[in-house]
């Protein structure tokens, strides 16, 4: 992922200066890699870290010597935090598509912006111009169903109008929405069908050892998936890129 934050970042840069921008938050900020990044670019920013860190084990961001700020989703101090929306702006990478009740999330993120501050969406965006995205797409939907059956969640990226019609719900003006591409080398584009790869055979290895029933219901999905990503490719160049203002608050 590291190239697609440096890309996002050559987005962000401009808007933060712009818009005098002095503190950041990430909402679903997964390791912290996206914070770090910008930690390094401009050391003046007050940054903070949210996402469910009980979860993470060894890759837990608290672990950092960092002057970065990383909150628990489901700790207190984020229910204290959630109170104050203090932040400049705040960001959600690659996360839209998890969230299981997508306006009350919405919600939550634009209550943790100051009146007249910024909401930063970028996620992959659902395209089907070739078969390297059409198998991204897939894979998604492959993913989707999987945590389905368990109880969990994964959606399908979204369009950009889907988008839009989400953001209805929040009282904001859109000042960004746009899909950006970022232009992967071969290099960059062959490390991703690596990854995808390499998490499919995990998931076949851990599949292989699952009771006989669920194993050949399931199995076949990754079979194919892997099929096809060797096939056609993975690509993951293409982003939705949201920037929203809060508006102040005599005028919600």
């Amino acid at each position: 992922m590291a190239e697609m934050y440096d890309f996002i970042l050559t987005k962000l840069m401009p808007m933060i200066e712009t818009y005098k921008i002095k503190n950041i938050c990430d909402y679903g900020c997964g390791d912290g890699e996206l914070l770090e990044k910008l930690n390094t670019q401009k050391k003046d920013l007050s940054l903070t870290g949210i996402d469910y860190f009980s979860k993470f084990g060894d890759k837990n961001p608290q672990n950092n010597k960092s002057d970065i700020s990383y909150i628990d989703r489901e700790s207190a101090e984020y229910e204290k935090l959630s109170e104050l929306n203090k932040f400049d702006m705040v960001l959600s990478t690659f996360a839209l598509h998890h969230f299981q009740y997508p306006i009350g999330e919405l919600q939550l993120l634009t209550d943790l912006v100051k009146s007249g501050g910024y909401l930063v969406f970028v996620d992959l965006v659902f395209q089907t111009d070739n078969q390297a995205k059409i198998a991204k797409n897939i894979s998604s939907y492959i993913e989707e169903m999987g945590l389905a059956i368990k109880g969990h969640y994964h959606r399908h990226h979204y369009t950009l109008e889907e988008v839009k019609d989400l953001i209805k719900a929040i009282p904001v003006e859109i000042v960004t929405a746009e899909e950006i591409t970022n232009e992967l080398t071969e290099e960059e584009n062959n490390e991703n069908i690596k990854i995808k790869l390499d998490r499919n055979s995990l998931i076949r290895k851990n599949l292989s050892k699952a009771p006989e029933h669920w194993k050949e219901l399931w199995l076949p999905f990754f079979e194919q998936e892997k099929k096809i990503v060797e096939k056609r490719g993975y690509d993951m160049s293409s982003l939705l890129f949201f920037c929203l203002k809060r508006n102040k608050k005599n005028n919600i």
